[in-house]
């Protein structure tokens, strides 16, 4: 049977990601209480007019589970930050707006962001504002930097364990569509960075996320568990109602 494009971009990953990267043990590996492995957290949800009073919800539950599940690393579909608008307006509030206070009230924490291979210096701290179609002011992000963010392809391995102020920018082929990002993603995950489980938080599940669940669904095997079920029940944490009225 032909291989599908998501088997053809990650398949020689499979043999790779078990090679030894030299990469030194951080502190913590040596330590009884310290990460042993990942433990992957995918964000995900509403990239514009969330309520505020939701996006608070939304930071309570999320540090919760992040504490409960022991949450090492958090990984996103590289969308980037909302910034406030020329004319000064206030940033309409995104599900990203929740990954700058992760990184500042939790430092341990590790990031990992999938993006285009032509998009992914747009996530790093130089990186100029630009406008979208919906006159939304997008950017980056002040603590992901050109030094403490390692860009790899997606068949090269990655450190087996989360190193203190290291992320990561996974850098998939530029023609790669807005769902296979999301799924290519997951792939890596189970793949190269071999995460088997994963835990999934929602800030408002709209249609990018929907069909992801789907896709998923019809093929569970080629991602992490702990997503969904059969019947497309989700597992994850999701906050719902989340948008704005119009």
């Amino acid at each position: 049977m032909e291989r599908t494009r998501l088997d053809n971009v990650l398949a020689a990953g499979l043999a790779r990601s078990s090679m030894p990267t030299g990469v030194a043990p951080t502190m913590a590996d040596h330590t009884m209480h310290g990460p042993t492995r990942r433990v992957v957290l995918k964000v995900a949800g509403l990239t514009n007019n969330i309520r505020y009073d939701k996006m608070i919800e939304a930071l309570e539950k999320i540090k919760a589970l992040i504490n409960d599940k022991g949450v090492t690393t958090v990984v996103w579909d590289g969308d980037k930050l909302n910034y406030n608008h020329t004319d000064g307006s206030p940033a309409t509030l995104a599900f990203t707006a929740m990954l700058p206070v992760l990184h500042d009230q939790m430092p341990h924490l590790e990031f990992i962001y999938f993006k285009k291979e032509k998009s992914v210096g747009q996530l790093l701290a130089s990186a100029a504002l630009e406008e979208d179609e919906f006159k939304n002011m997008l950017g980056p992000y002040e603590f992901l930097t050109f030094t403490n963010t390692n860009s790899l392809g997606p068949t090269e391995p990655i450190p087996m364990y989360p190193i203190l102020n290291q992320h990561y920018a996974i850098a998939f082929p530029n023609d790669t569509s807005w769902l296979e990002l999301g799924l290519l993603g997951l792939r890596w995950l189970k793949t190269v960075a071999r995460v088997d489980s994963m835990e999934y938080f929602v800030l408002g599940k709209g249609y990018v996320v929907s069909q992801e669940l789907k896709a998923i669904v019809a093929d569970p095997d080629k991602y992490p568990s702990g997503i969904a079920k059969v019947s497309v029940e989700f597992l994850g944490v999701e906050i719902k109602d989340a948008r704005n009225a119009a």
